[in-house]
């Protein structure tokens, strides 16, 4: 969880103007790399850059929080042009914060079919 939550920073915070591209680069490249099978590589970097000049330009205060930035992505229908940072913020939101709760979920499951 440490380490998606390092790799997931720069993305979460990209309405932020004192980020530099060159971290969000490099978070991407990172988180690409966490998720290899989810997250397209050729074009997950550019479109992260694309997306924080889309929100700068914007400057919507919606954009604050990141479960507002992903309500921003879905309001403004723009899941098709940035699909990977969809992907991304869907992830980080459907991610169970402890193994307890993960397991809870599991056991109630459990006793549903049963």
């Amino acid at each position: 969880m440490s380490k998606f939550l390092r790799n997931i920073n720069s993305l979460l915070n990209i309405d932020d103007d004192s980020i530099s591209n060159t971290k969000i680069t490099e978070g991407a490249k990172k988180l690409q790399q966490f998720y290899k099978g989810d997250i397209e590589e050729k074009n997950f970097v550019d479109e992260c850059l694309h997306f924080k000049s889309y929100v700068q330009a914007t400057k919507d205060s919606r954009s604050s929080s990141t479960m507002n930035l992903l309500e921003f992505l879905r309001d403004q229908n723009l899941k098709d042009v940035f699909p990977n940072i969809n992907i991304a913020l869907s992830i980080f939101f459907v991610m169970a914060v402890t193994n307890c709760s993960a397991e809870r979920s599991f056991s109630v499951l459990k006793r549903i079919k049963n």
